[in-house]
């Protein structure tokens, strides 16, 4: 009879309180179709903005300038977006944009680097630079989060380090400047994921993707066309003269390079929150082949025989990391 009315108080309970939560901890369930369009979409858009960059600074040498341009027009495009009923977020908020604003930072800080990079060295490099950075972050992740990895995780790593090396040595387009840039790409893609991860796993306000994406680009504007300004400052004067002699393709791709600047942050944001990290990286690694693919095709990037093999090894080894991580 106890139990007879233990019972009832539980059941009474649940009735009144509703169905028991999830645990903090737990991912809630996501629709199928959902996450495989955000994934391809971001695999799409991410394969090609690379290439879309390295064309906008072949019209306009000011990286910089181009990326506050795009991080603008982001903004832009996502106010019209929610104007139009496309999708809704609340407007501006200074205690969310205050607890934003390192997170801010994280994020445009490989978009800056990369920018310069491209202008000094291929798109391959590029890829092999950001493919690395993935020991970082697992160098990160171990001290920082305790985070384990198995001997075969280790392994690839090791394979991806070593298909770096072959690539790096053998770059048919090596500049020194360039390298350095790269090497900051990597600095700042590593920072970028743990110090995110981090934020993520302590934030307490709660913001939409659509709102992450918007504060993301909207805090960047000042700070990124202020670096363009001190950076920059001498093409400046420049500036009309070099829009009004640019070819009409030029100003396409800047064009181009706006609107999938906006794509790429909006679809980056929705695989995050869809897939787990490791998948995410999955993701950033299949897409690299894509880019060097369409690098070689498209724009001719040279490349010899040694360097594309030491690419295949390095990203090879990439791809398998993250797939035993995620076992």
């Amino acid at each position: 009879r106890v139990t007879k009315i233990a019972m009832g108080k539980v059941r009474s309970r649940i009735s009144h309180d509703g169905p028991a939560k999830q645990p903090a901890g737990s991912v809630p369930k996501r629709s199928a179709v959902s996450v495989f369009f955000w994934t391809f979409f971001y695999l799409a858009c991410s394969s090609t903005m690379l290439l879309i960059n390295k064309l906008t600074v072949v019209y306009l040498t000011m990286p910089m300038f181009l990326l506050a341009l795009q991080t603008l027009a982001s903004v832009i495009i996502l106010l019209v977006g929610r104007a139009f009923g496309t999708y809704s977020f609340p407007g501006f908020d200074l205690s969310k944009a205050m607890s934003w604003v390192f997170v801010m930072f994280a994020w445009a800080a490989p978009m800056v680097v990369n920018m310069k990079a491209l202008q000094y060295t291929t798109v391959e490099t590029v890829v092999v630079f950001r493919i690395l950075s993935t020991f970082g972050v697992a160098i990160g992740d171990y001290f920082l989060f305790e985070e384990r990895f198995s001997p075969a995780s280790l392994v690839a790593m090791t394979v991806t380090v070593a298909g770096g090396v072959v690539y790096g040595g053998y770059d048919a387009s090596f500049s020194f400047v360039g390298y350095v840039w790269g090497s900051l790409y990597f600095v700042a893609t590593v920072f970028n994921g743990l110090f995110i991860k981090f934020v993520f796993n302590k934030m307490s306000v709660a913001m939409t993707n659509t709102e992450k994406t918007y504060y993301n680009n909207l805090m960047a504007v000042p700070i990124l066309f202020a670096m363009s300004l001190v950076g920059e400052t001498h093409q400046w004067h420049e500036l009309p003269a070099s829009f009004a002699a640019m070819p009409l393709m030029g100003h396409f791709v800047i064009l181009l390079s706006c609107v999938m600047g906006t794509a790429i942050s909006v679809a980056g944001t929705n695989c995050r929150d869809l897939i787990s990290a490791t998948s995410f990286n999955i993701a950033g690694n299949v897409n690299k082949f894509i880019t060097v693919a369409l690098s070689v095709v498209l724009l001719a990037s040279p490349i010899t025989a040694r360097a594309g093999l030491g690419l295949l090894v390095a990203l090879t080894g990439g791809a398998v990391y993250a797939f035993v991580k995620r076992k």
